[in-house]
């Protein structure tokens, strides 16, 4: 099982810190210098314009980030985001003991990313179901019409798939036809070769009602050209 690892510096200061603005406390800094499965970039800031007369910023720690901010916020402030992640951060506290309960509760969620990152980065990939199964059916047949209809697919051979690779054998029966492969969009375009040569394929895609009253956006795949044999083997990659 992979484990997300980071390591960090912290670094307090000794006695009270000046600070701009006449603020004084203590001075707490954490640094992330070293990470395995995750960013190193996990602390939020967010940045504020402090004068409308020019490009003036304040830059202020905001949280923690979640597993999903490591996704959604930038890792550099830009125009569009007011807010951007940062491997950094330092604080100043009015008193030890309000840099205690502060520097805690940071860890605390420092371990609660952890935690949630080892779940994300572990979990298997998602399989699709359906109940009725035809929502995730594939079809395959021949047609003489260089377009289909939902009733003509829906007159072809089907099965039950959650995989675009595919090897189909069609038998034209001496009527040069169109080989036909429909399957859901949502698995990707595919490459066909007709035994075992590359073939051209004709693509629409567009929405697909099964018998069931069910409507998806299906890939409808056609040889480009007519073909008549009794032993074509279709396969899609």
């Amino acid at each position: 099982m992979l484990k997300t690892t980071i390591v960090w510096n912290i670094q307090q200061s000794a006695s009270t810190t000046q600070m701009p603005g006449g603020m004084s406390g203590f001075q707490w800094s954490i640094t992330v210098t070293e990470v395995s499965n995750i960013t190193p970039n996990i602390f939020v800031l967010h940045r504020e314009v402090v004068s409308a007369q020019g490009p003036d910023y304040a830059d202020t720690f905001y949280s923690v980030a979640s597993v999903a901010d490591l996704e959604n916020i930038p890792d550099a402030p830009s125009q569009a985001c007011g807010f951007y992640r940062t491997n950094t951060i330092s604080l100043i506290f009015r008193n030890l003991e309000e840099l205690k309960e502060g520097s805690q509760a940071i860890l605390l969620l420092v371990g609660r990313l952890i935690q949630a990152n080892d779940l994300a980065i572990n979990m298997l990939s998602p399989e699709q179901e359906s109940s009725p199964a035809s929502a995730l059916y594939r079809y395959w047949g021949l047609s003489t019409d260089a377009s289909t209809t939902d009733a003509e697919i829906q007159a072809f051979n089907n099965e039950f798939t959650t995989t675009r690779p595919v090897t189909k054998i069609f038998n034209t029966e001496g009527t040069p036809s169109y080989l036909y492969v429909c399957y859901r969009a949502d698995l990707g375009t595919g490459s066909f070769t007709l035994n075992s040569t590359t073939v051209a394929m004709t693509l629409v895609t567009r929405a697909f009602v099964n018998t069931d009253g069910h409507s998806a956006l299906y890939n409808i795949y056609r040889t480009t050209a007519l073909q008549n044999g009794s032993t074509l083997t279709l396969a899609c990659t």
